[in-house]
């Protein structure tokens, strides 16, 4: 792999079968409460860290710091090592919002402004960044116009940081055209049965036909865990 130019998700079956991705593109993760899409970010970046030694930043802007680090535990990511080594780093988004103190070394507003004030900070504090999940980027989304989180997404692009922008459905539509690829989780019940779909709508420049559609399960003490994929012709 070109490191200097291509990554991989991180996703062990999804980088078995996709080809390598443009370093610098932005990703659109979205789907209904449930589907696992945090699970998704962490694989993303704790993976990115575990296989690639890519440094991540995660902007957390719905919950407290401390309970996306319970999910990652549970996940089996040693986050505490990977924070004191500078390689993870998490951005409390939300308690500005409430509003109370944070004890977290970053903290943030949930507004683009802030988003990039923070990753200046972090870049000259700590060193480059290659990696960023801003979960969920409807709480920005509902503050500013959609052209600010274009800009956004450019600076990401201009500095070879690949983002994850995660999102509830409602925003869907407006967000998937300012980025390279559209990943949409689908949770639907079959004759009682809870079944889980991953779909790629697209990834600008791979030469394979999409969508692609990816059955999935969420397995406790791994996450994501993809089963198969039959592309829709």
């Amino acid at each position: 792999m070109d490191v200097d130019r291509y990554i991989k998700l991180g996703i062990s079956e999804l980088d078995d079968i996709l080809p390598l991705i443009p370093r610098g593109y932005s990703f659109l993760l979205y789907g209904p409460s449930g589907v696992g899409k945090t699970i998704f970010s962490l694989q993303f970046i704790c993976d990115g860290i575990k296989k690639f030694d890519e440094r991540g930043v995660y902007f957390v802007l719905k919950e407290f710091p401390n309970d996306l680090r319970f999910k990652a535990l549970s996940l089996g990511f040693d986050v505490t090592k990977m924070e004191k080594e500078n390689m993870l780093i998490i951005v409390d988004c939300f308690s500005k919002s409430i509003p109370i103190r944070s004890s977290e070394k970053f903290v943030s507003d949930g507004t683009v402004h802030g988003v990039l004030r923070a990753l200046k900070k972090i870049i000259e504090n700590i060193g480059n960044v290659d990696r960023v999940v801003i979960d969920p980027v409807s709480v920005i989304f509902e503050e500013e116009k959609v052209e600010k989180i274009s800009k956004l997404l450019a600076v990401f692009s201009q500095l070879k940081i690949t983002s994850l922008l995660v999102s509830g459905e409602e925003h869907a539509e407006t967000l998937e055209h300012l980025c390279s690829g559209v990943f949409e989780m689908i949770l639907e019940n079959r004759n009682g049965k809870t079944e889980y779909s991953l779909v790629i709508k697209k990834i600008e420049g791979i030469r394979q036909q999409t969508p692609i559609y990816f059955p999935y399960r969420i397995v406790r003490g791994r996450g994501i865990h993809i089963l198969k994929a039959t592309e829709n012709t």
